[in-house]
């Protein structure tokens, strides 16, 4: 790269975070209108320390003394972790206390991706990378003050431990992070790759925890019942841009060239063994990973770990916009490794698919607006092929 080059990208890269500074101190000023979902999980808490049914709007708003935007919809065990901020705080004070947590978290998040995951891979670009990766996804957390940067700081470390083989630590990580949004459970399969005789015990172990947790949960708490009938409902499209959702969309669209109506189990039954086949395809494929001879013991487990996390973003049924920060690392890591060649064109490409387009094609806006609809988890299963391929 040319002097004048590495100029240019500086620049570029300092260029946009400014930009982002710029977008967090919108967040810090704009306090009566950012972070959403945090407002929710506020009123929640402060509607369970009351005697109230958190996951009611009619609840929320009477606490609130106004109309909440959005559904409190995490396992009841959560609702005393959110209790804590309408114990010791007003909600101006408990919004500022949030966000420095969660920027701490970032901090965090960003120096674990590139010192242990990513290392000499990170480079300049990296950090303006992460911004804007799948839409902004970090920054879209930040805005809507839900706990995915938590949530992922919290997975992270527990990778961090299975790297080091603390599969202990590593186990009591993923239950607690999936005491919230129970799907990251999918993880502790990590285990039965685990180089340790009691592997089989950690993973039994660890289920079982987290079911014995989720089983006094619903035997003690009323509020179980509600948290089950507020989770059935997906959703589509841009509000869940899942490979479930898309199959749903698939599926529905070709009842209606057919002007015949699919039955909604046969959604399921194709997600379902979607599913399977991904996990049988992919449980060779780090089969053979771990059979060849020229990858290091640390190198496989760190392409284990980021082929986890494309599994579980092809497989999730609830993939939200910022749920898509488990691909940001996987997806530089390949960028780099794998894809020298392309330099920074991944970079300039999943920024460009933040540009709504239409396009022009007679009888292509369907198909486009699919594209644009799915982009993250359409990367996510390009991502997955290329690591499979890669680890044959």
């Amino acid at each position: 790269m040319s002097d004048h080059s590495k100029t240019f990208a500086k620049v570029l890269a300092g260029a946009i975070l400014l930009y982002y500074a710029v977008l967090l101190g919108r967040i810090i000023v704009r306090w009566d209108y950012y972070q959403w979902d945090f407002k929710t999980f506020f009123y929640a808490g402060k509607a369970h320390a009351e005697g109230l049914n958190p996951y009611g709007l009619t609840a929320l708003a009477k606490v609130a003394g106004g109309p909440v935007r959005f559904r409190f919809i995490y396992p009841p065990v959560t609702l005393w972790v959110f209790r804590l901020f309408s114990l010791f705080f007003r909600l101006k004070i408990a919004y500022y206390v949030f966000l420095a947590l969660k920027v701490a978290a970032l901090s965090l998040l960003l120096l674990l991706w590139k010192k242990i995951f990513l290392k000499s891979e990170a480079g300049l670009w990296f950090v303006p990378f992460a911004l804007v990766a799948f839409n902004s996804s970090i920054f879209v957390d930040l805005m809507a003050g839900n706990i995915s940067v938590f949530e992922q700081a919290g997975l992270w470390l527990a990778f961090y431990a299975f790297l080091k083989r603390k599969y202990i630590f590593f186990s009591a990580l993923v239950v607690g992070v999936a005491c919230f949004k129970i799907t990251p459970v999918f993880f502790l399969l990590l285990l039965i790759f685990a180089r340790h005789p009691r592997k089989w015990l950690y993973l039994l172990g660890s289920l079982s925890a987290f079911a014995a947790i989720q089983g006094i949960s619903f035997a003690t708490s009323p509020l179980f019942e509600d948290f089950l009938v507020y989770n059935r409902a997906l959703g589509r499209g841009t509000a869940n841009p899942s490979t479930y959702s898309l199959i749903v969309d698939l599926l529905t669209g070709l009842g209606a060239r057919l002007h015949h109506p699919l039955p909604p189990i046969l959604f399921t039954v194709v997600f379902g063994l979607f599913g399977v086949a991904v996990l049988i395809v992919g449980g060779r494929a780090v089969g053979r990973l771990f059979h060849r001879k020229e990858w290091m013991s640390e190198e496989k487990d760190r392409l284990l770990v980021f082929f986890a996390c494309l599994t579980y973003a092809v497989l999730v049924p609830r993939f939200l916009a910022y749920s898509h920060i488990i691909l940001i690392v996987p997806a530089y890591f390949a960028l780099k490794r794998f894809m020298p060649a392309l330099g920074g064109g991944l970079f300039f490409i999943l920024a460009a698919l933040q540009i709504p387009q239409q396009a022009a094609g007679p009888g292509t806006d369907w198909f486009f607006q699919t594209i644009w609809t799915y982009s993250g988890v359409i990367i996510g299963w390009a991502l997955w092929v290329l690591y499979k391929a890669k680890m044959h």
